[in-house]
């Protein structure tokens, strides 16, 4: 379902591995990653608040029961298998044998109930989950999950975008959960210090090999490094203090090309199951509680102009589907640039609240590509009249708080992959179960606060619907109630570069274990376990 939008691999790096077809994975060596931000509040997953950083992190240390497969199919990969009865209600994960955590604990069917229980718990999996009805042991190796309604894509729920890895029950059970990891993964936790470095060293008992039967991980180490403004990121590629790094962008990327078409670094850059960079509102506070005024800023934002100014993005996206989701659609009817019907809304806006001007404040991070995006957000409006304020730049560790508190009027964001529509489900819809009462409650992750009926409906009947054109329809018409509303200001798709020092390989990955190519990274899940050093 899902395509890669866009690939470069340069100096040798052209097979699916990452290997030139004549070089042999050379096993040893440590390599520096620099991360776009720390994550300060750790990886005790069920709790975790994982941005791009993050996942990288998490790719290193955990992994997770279903992986997208190249052509976006969800296919086994701690589990052997998959499987679900006649109406997707019950679904039988079996685990794979001898996979064992870093502590050597085994792999087995009651850890994998501790931690899906755990997910269900969570602040953010509780919503993810909340159509779970129960999750029991059937023998060591087999989980059978209920779920209160058919769940047709239930197997994409269990990859979270690469979140939702296995952690050891030694793990969930620590107080210091959050900075005790410990998973399968092809690395193993060596030290953390918090805004400096995380220092990961090769897990001896992996269980994945090549196919020349050579044992997973070729790398030694790993250090990542959380450095939050881009250039300084490509700058300390480029100056030897890092053999890799993760980009978003759109300057950057453009330059890495360049530098990869000389054959001075390794590129992947994908566009695959994008993200959407655009203008997070927030419906429950004035003044965009107002359709008027979401529409009047709508209309007011030439996105390709703000391309063409700041390079930041050059997809543009209207709805927050990406090109090849069972959602997207052509033209789902998103508010056209208009200075005209800008100030036309502009009015209605003012007369609602009461007010002379609309005035609001938006949030963002220091890095300083955000920084002239912001900028020129603030020119654009204020050409129809409208005043935005920019508040003072949040470090992206602390960013996503903003967003949980609901104490913003707009943000920039990124956000919606679209891996299946249904793993969207947590973001939009207006309501969640409690999971200590089983009341219905308001979604806290909801960071828009969107209370709207069809969004609802078209979520609740997508998830449970099992004919694949019926099911396009109900997301389509998200895609286009979205549009109506002008709950968010979409911008465009976002491109994650993965660009390294020419000698380090395999940067899109090997193969899956069953055999199916892996295809290209989807948003900031690079893996790290087929990287190697070419001496």
């Amino acid at each position: 379902m899902l395509l890669g939008a866009c690939g470069v691999q340069h100096a040798g790096s052209k097979d699916r591995g990452g290997s030139n077809g004549k070089s042999t994975p050379v096993p040893g060596g440590s390599i520096t990653y620099g991360l776009e931000a720390e994550t300060t509040g750790g990886w005790c997953l069920p709790e975790a608040q994982l941005a791009a950083g993050g996942t990288e992190v998490a790719q290193a240390i955990y992994e997770t029961l279903t992986v997208p497969n190249a052509n976006g199919q969800f296919v086994p990969y701690l589990a052997r298998s998959i499987d679900h009865n006649k109406d997707s209600t019950q679904w039988t994960i079996t685990l794979r044998d001898g996979i064992t955590f870093h502590d050597g604990e085994p792999l087995d069917a009651a850890a994998v109930v501790q931690n899906l229980n755990a997910y269900r718990q969570g602040p953010l999996w509780s919503v993810a989950f909340g159509d779970i009805a129960d999750v029991r042991a059937v023998d060591n190796l087999t989980v059978l999950v209920t779920t209160k309604v058919p769940w047709i894509a239930f197997p994409a729920s269990l990859w979270g975008t690469g979140r939702l890895g296995m952690a050891a029950p030694a793990q969930l059970n620590d107080a210091d959960c959050a900075s005790n990891l410990i998973g399968t993964g092809p690395f193993m936790l060596r030290s953390w210090v918090p805004n400096d470095s995380l220092v990961v060293t090769r897990n001896p008992h992996y269980w994945q090999r090549d196919k020349s039967g050579r044992p997973f991980p070729y790398l030694d180490q790993i250090t990542f490094r959380p450095q939050e403004d881009s250039s300084q990121r490509v700058n300390g590629l480029k100056g030897g203090d890092l053999d890799l790094v993760q980009v978003a962008d759109g300057q950057q990327i453009a330059g890495l090309r360049d530098d990869a078409a000389s054959g001075l670094i390794n590129l992947v850059v994908s566009g695959r199951a994008a993200e959407v960079e655009h203008v997070m509102l927030n419906t429950a506070r004035p003044p965009f509680d107002r359709r008027s005024c979401r529409l009047a800023v709508a209309h007011a934002i030439d996105t390709d102009a703000l391309s063409q100014e700041t390079g930041a993005g050059t997809r543009k996206a209207t709805q927050p589907f990406a090109p090849g989701s069972a959602g997207y659609q052509r033209n789902p009817g998103y508010p056209a640039y208009d200075a005209d019907a800008a100030k036309q809304f502009l009015g209605e806006c003012t007369t609602e609240l009461g007010t002379s001007e609309l005035r609001f404040g938006l949030d963002s991070t220091p890095d300083p590509p955000v920084q002239a995006l912001a900028n020129a957000l603030k020119d654009q409006l204020s050409k129809v009249g409208i005043r935005l304020e920019l508040a003072p730049p949040t470090d992206q560790s602390q960013y996503i708080d903003v967003a949980v508190r609901g104490e913003f009027q707009a943000m920039l964001w990124r956000n919606f992959s679209g891996t299946d529509p249904d793993t969207l489900y947590p973001w939009w819809h207006s309501t969640a179960v409690d999971p200590g009462t089983g009341a219905t409650v308001r979604n806290p992750v909801n960071f828009s606060s969107i209370d709207d009926p069809v969004i609802d409906r078209s979520l609740e009947q997508g998830r449970s619907e099992a004919d694949a054109a019926k099911r396009r329809r109900w997301y389509q018409q998200i895609g286009s109630q979205f549009a109506k509303e002008a709950y968010d200001i979409w911008a465009w798709y976002v491109d994650w570069a993965f660009a390294a020092r020419s000698r380090l390989q395999g940067l899109q990955g090997p193969d899956l274990p069953n055999g199916d190519h892996r295809g290209l990274p989807i948003t900031s899940v690079e893996p790290v376990l087929g990287l190697w050093l070419r001496r």
